[in-house]
């Protein structure tokens, strides 16, 4: 009986050997985007993001070079609006040549409840002479940023991201294998942001499709919306259509004190759970969010007004976050005074503070001491 030959492209033996990274990020409602410059592709063109970085760290399986991860934010424009995904690059200095994506497979997760977001790095091209950080690989939609603060997503523990990489290197150059290869596991999650109840749900919203309610911002321009929704996502707006008040009546809501441009970022929330420029609408939204006791809009307030933070608006933002109940805008917003007095002093920020709320100084004066008290002692 003759033997079957072995088609020659197929090796004999592909040997792989892999390491893994775990990035735990604590307190992430709080972390502060910074901006910085990184390099891509083969010519090494360079440019500006806004993320955040893991410590630096080094794995055996592709040498000795210094590797970082990195979160940045990657606004996606469709039809349906934009999306805010969250881009994860592992990031090195390219002193070693042996990475490449030839041999080299990069899985992540997210270790939230369960194993989550699951999904390959894809390789970026890395000839050339480099001399700056540059991405070895990423995914530009890794996880939609709203998805983080989602408790039925369980993507956060204790407000604890973790995030896992492990990277898979071959002994030879193996790529014309097929991919159940080169793709060991698949992406339990899939995002599709084309047929969604969200992107419906927008369609019907800038439609005005059987729309029965009208918001009126305080410039008199007018929102259409549906009271069923609305209700289902306040239980503020539940009361004025489930009982007998004059905006059922009227089918209006007068919102006197919010730009028409803070009625369409709320009504976009309460329809999408997104907020297009929450950056500059924050400030404002956040009593809204108050007010229609909507804690989702709430913690989107503090999250981007936390990231935002500077010595001119800190002030204003403790002010907001102690009269609202802000609690996670509250304690950054405090700590950030206490560590740049000096300048928010500067720009006027302490007489504000001072003015209008007294024992709110006398804080940041008790926090100041207890901070002075830990450097003296240590």
């Amino acid at each position: 009986m003759s033997k079957l030959s072995t088609p020659k492209w197929l090796p004999s033996k592909s040997k792989v050997i892999a390491e893994s990274y775990s990035w735990h990020i604590e307190k992430f409602s709080e972390q502060k985007f910074h901006c910085y410059r990184q390099s891509h592709g083969p010519k090494g063109e360079q440019h500006e993001v806004e993320g955040i970085e893991s410590p630096t760290f080094t794995l055996s399986v592709v040498g000795d070079d210094k590797l970082n991860l990195s979160l940045t934010r990657n606004t996606v424009k469709n039809h349906d609006g934009t999306c805010a995904w969250l881009k994860l690059s592992l990031c090195g200095n390219y002193s070693n040549r042996t990475v490449t994506h030839s041999n080299t497979i990069v899985i992540v997760w997210i270790s939230g409840r369960r194993k989550e977001r699951i999904s390959e790095l894809d390789g970026d091209d890395i000839s050339g002479n480099y001399s700056v950080k540059k991405c070895y690989f990423s995914n530009p939609e890794f996880v939609l940023y709203n998805d983080l603060f989602d408790d039925r997503r369980g993507l956060l523990c204790d407000n604890r991201l973790s995030i896992v990489c492990e990277v898979y290197k071959f002994t030879k150059d193996v790529s014309h294998i097929g991919s159940w290869l080169f793709h060991p596991v698949k992406p339990v999650v899939v995002h599709n942001i084309e047929h969604t109840v969200t992107s419906d749900l927008q369609r019907i919203l800038h439609s005005g499709e059987n729309s029965d309610v009208k918001l009126i911002a305080s410039d008199g321009r007018e929102f259409s919306a549906h009271s069923l929704i609305l209700s289902s996502r306040s239980i503020v707006f539940a009361a004025m259509f489930n009982h007998d008040m004059k905006e059922k009546r009227k089918k209006r809501v007068n919102i006197d004190d919010l730009s028409s441009n803070a009625v369409g970022g709320l009504v976009n929330f309460i329809y999408t759970d997104t907020v297009p420029d929450i950056t500059s609408l924050a400030p404002e939204l956040l009593p809204a969010a108050h007010r229609y006791e909507m804690p989702r809009l709430l913690v989107s307030c503090e999250v981007s007004m936390v990231s935002n933070l500077n010595t001119g608006n800190a002030v204003e933002y403790f002010l907001l976050a102690d009269l609202y109940g802000a609690s996670q805008l509250r304690r950054a917003a405090k700590h950030f005074i206490t560590t740049h007095l000096k300048e928010v002093k500067a720009k006027g920020g302490w007489k504000t503070l001072m003015d209008r709320s007294s024992q709110l100084a006398d804080e940041i004066v008790d926090e100041l001491a207890d901070l002075v008290a830990q450097l003296t002692s240590s």
